[in-house]
C-alpha cells in the first residue's frame, strides 16, 4: 500500500516537459575524508526508449551502452562482451578471500515537494541503506564491516528511465544504491549521499558526493548505431 501511495503522490505532482528521446548532463562531485581536494566531472548520459549510452568525461569520451534498458551494456562498440551491472550479486572472489554481504537493509521515506531542476519539477525523498559488509579467508569470517548509506534524490518525470542512472551509479560511489530498483521512483535528477564505510572503526571512510543535472535537451539515436 505505501509504495502504490508513493507512486500516486509523484504521478500527481510532477508535471514536466517529456521527451522522446534526452540528452542529460550531471556534474558529479566527490569529497572523501582525508583527500586534500573534491573530486568533480562532467558526466553526459544520451536516451531514446530503451537505448541509452553514458560517455566517460571528456577529452576522449569512450561509450558504455545499452539497448536492452540495462539489462547488459558494453564499452565501445564491440557487443560481443557485454555486462550486467545491474545484476545484484552479494558475493566476490579474490584469490582466497571472499566477500558477501549481510544484514542488508533499505528504507525509502515518504516524498515531499523538490527544487525544479532545468525546468522540471521534482519530487525529493531519502534512502537510508545499510549492510555489513564481511570478508572471509578460506571460509573463516575475518572482518565485518558495517556501512550506513543515506541518499536524498530529487527525481522528475522526463520520459525517460531511471536505468542510465543506475548503471552510472554502479560504476562509482553510488554502487549499492543502484542495485536497488525500488529506490528508484522517477528519473533522478539530483542525488546527495553521504555514505560511511567500516563505521566505527578506525579505517573507517566517508565519502559525501553530489550528483545534478545542468542541462536537458531533446535528443535522438544516431542512424546506424
Amino acid at each position: 500500500m505505501t509504495k502504490r501511495l508513493f507512486t500516486l503522490a509523484v504521478a500527481l505532482t510532477l508535471s514536466s516537459p517529456t521527451f522522446a528521446g534526452v540528452r542529460v548532463v550531471f556534474a558529479e562531485e566527490i569529497r572523501t575524508k582525508g583527500a586534500k581536494q573534491p573530486g568533480f566531472v562532467v558526466r553526459r548520459i544520451d536516451i531514446d526508449g530503451s537505448r541509452f549510452r553514458i560517455a566517460s568525461p571528456e577529452p576522449n569520451p569512450v561509450f558504455e551502452t545499452s539497448l536492452d534498458d540495462g539489462a547488459t551494456t558494453f564499452l565501445g562498440s564491440d557487443r560481443t562482451k557485454t555486462q550486467s551491472p545491474l545484476a545484484r550479486d552479494k558475493n566476490g572472489h579474490l584469490g582466497p578471500l571472499t566477500f558477501s554481504v549481510e544484514d542488508e537493509k533499505i528504507n525509502v521515506g515518504a516524498p515531499h515537494p523538490g527544487p525544479t531542476i532545468c525546468g522540471v519539477a521534482t519530487q525529493t525523498y531519502s534512502v537510508d541503506h545499510s549492510r555489513v559488509l564481511v570478508t572471509r579467508v578460506m571460509g573463516l569470517a575475518r572482518r565485518r564491516d558495517r556501512a550506513t548509506d543515506h541518499y536524498e534524490l530529487s527525481v522528475g518525470d522526463i520520459g525517460a528511465s531511471p536505468a542510465a542512472v543506475r548503471v552510472l551509479l554502479s560504476r562509482g560511489e553510488g554502487m549499492s544504491l543502484a542495485s536497488h530498483a525500488e529506490a528508484f521512483h522517477g528519473f533522478p535528477l539530483r542525488i546527495v549521499g553521504h555514505l560511511v564505510e567500516g563505521e566505527g572503526t578506525t579505517t573507517g571512510l566517508t565519502t559525501d558526493f553530489r550528483l545534478g543535472a545542468v542541462s536537458i535537451e531533446a535528443w535522438s539515436w544516431p542512424d546506424g548505431h
